[in-house]
C-alpha cells in the first residue's frame, strides 16, 4: 500500500508539472540557420578574448566491456562538428578527445599542458563530457563525489585511474579563466558538488529527483542531453533571434527541452503501462556564478 501512495504521489508530481507542456515538435519548427556559440561578453565584440573547448567522449574502454552502446564518441563527434561551424570556437583552439585519446593522464595534460598556458581571466572556455560517472557512496576520497571513467579506467574501486570530480576541480582551478562552462552528459553530474564556484557555470544531464535515469530514448539520435545541446548550436537555441546563441540560452534551451521531452515520454509510457522508462531532469548550478 505504501509503495502505491508513493507511486502516486510522484506521478501527481509529474502530470502537475508536465500539465503545460507543449508536443517538443513545437519547439523545433523555427528556422534553422547557423549561428556561432556566444556568450553575454560578445556583445562587447571584444577582439582580445579568445574561445577555448575540451570535448571529451568515451564509449570503448581498454579494460571494460560495455554493453548499450549509446553512439558516445559520435556524439561527441558532433557536439565538436556544431561548434566549430561558428567563428568563435576554431580547430586551433578546440580539443577533441575520443576513445583511445582519453586517457586520464591525457585528459589532464589537455587542461594543464595545452589550455593552461593559453588561456587568460577573460577567455571562454567550454568542457564537454560524455561517457561513464558513478556516485562514490562510501565518503573515503577526502571529499570526492564521483568517479567518471577514462579510457584506461578499470572496474577496480581504485581510485587513481578515474577522474574524481574533485580532482577535475584542481585542475581547473589552476586556469586563470573566470568564465568556464561545464556540461556533463553522464550519469550523477548531479552529484559533482567539488566543482560549483565563482566563474563557473554546469549543466549536467540527471538532476535531483530521478538521479538514476535512463540516459537514452530511442526516438532520438543521441543521447536525450546531448541532443538539445547540438540542436541548440545549430541555432534553436537562439531565444531573442538576434543571431547570436549565449551560453545561458543554450543551458536554458537544453534543460528546457529536456524535461519537456522526458516527462512526456514518461506520462506516455505510464497510459502504457510500461515503467521502464525513468525521466531524466538536467540540473543547472549557477548559484555561484557571476557574470559570464
Amino acid at each position: 500500500m505504501k509503495k502505491w501512495c508513493s507511486f502516486i504521489s510522484i506521478l501527481t508530481l509529474i502530470i502537475f508539472f508536465s500539465a503545460n507542456l507543449t508536443p517538443i515538435s513545437h519547439a523545433l519548427t523555427h528556422t534553422q540557420k547557423p549561428l556561432d556559440f556566444f556568450n553575454e561578453i560578445e556583445n562587447n565584440q571584444n577582439s582580445e578574448i579568445s574561445y577555448y573547448a575540451i570535448i571529451i567522449g568515451v564509449e570503448d574502454y581498454q579494460y571494460i566491456s560495455e554493453q548499450n552502446r549509446l553512439s558516445i564518441d559520435e556524439t561527441a563527434q558532433d557536439v565538436y562538428d556544431h561548434l566549430i561551424t561558428g567563428k568563435n570556437y576554431s580547430k586551433e583552439n578546440t580539443r577533441l578527445l575520443l576513445n583511445e585519446q582519453a586517457t586520464k593522464n591525457n585528459i589532464k595534460n589537455t587542461i594543464l599542458s595545452w589550455l593552461n598556458p593559453l588561456e587568460t581571466e577573460e577567455d571562454i572556455i567550454l568542457f564537454y563530457f560524455i561517457g561513464k560517472t558513478e556516485k562514490i557512496h562510501a565518503k573515503t576520497l577526502f571529499g570526492a563525489n564521483t568517479l567518471s571513467y577514462c579510457y584506461d579506467s578499470t572496474n577496480s574501486t581504485d581510485s587513481t585511474d578515474k577522474i574524481t570530480d574533485k580532482e577535475l576541480d584542481s585542475w581547473l582551478d589552476q586556469l586563470d579563466s573566470q568564465h568556464i562552462a561545464l556540461f556533463f552528459d553522464t550519469s550523477f553530474s548531479k552529484n559533482m558538488h567539488a566543482l560549483p564556484q565563482i566563474g563557473r557555470i554546469i549543466l549536467g544531464s540527471t538532476g535531483n529527483i530521478f538521479p538514476k535515469t535512463n540516459p537514452s530514448d530511442s526516438s532520438l539520435s543521441h543521447t536525450l542531453f546531448s541532443h538539445f545541446v547540438i540542436n541548440g548550436l545549430k541555432g534553436y537555441a537562439d531565444e531573442d533571434s538576434d543571431g547570436i546563441i549565449s551560453i545561458q540560452e543554450l543551458l536554458r534551451y537544453t534543460k528546457t527541452n529536456c524535461i519537456q521531452h522526458s516527462l512526456q515520454t514518461f506520462i506516455d509510457k505510464i497510459k502504457q503501462l510500461d515503467f521502464r522508462f525513468c525521466p531524466q531532469l538536467p540540473s543547472i548550478s549557477n548559484r555561484h556564478f557571476g557574470t559570464f
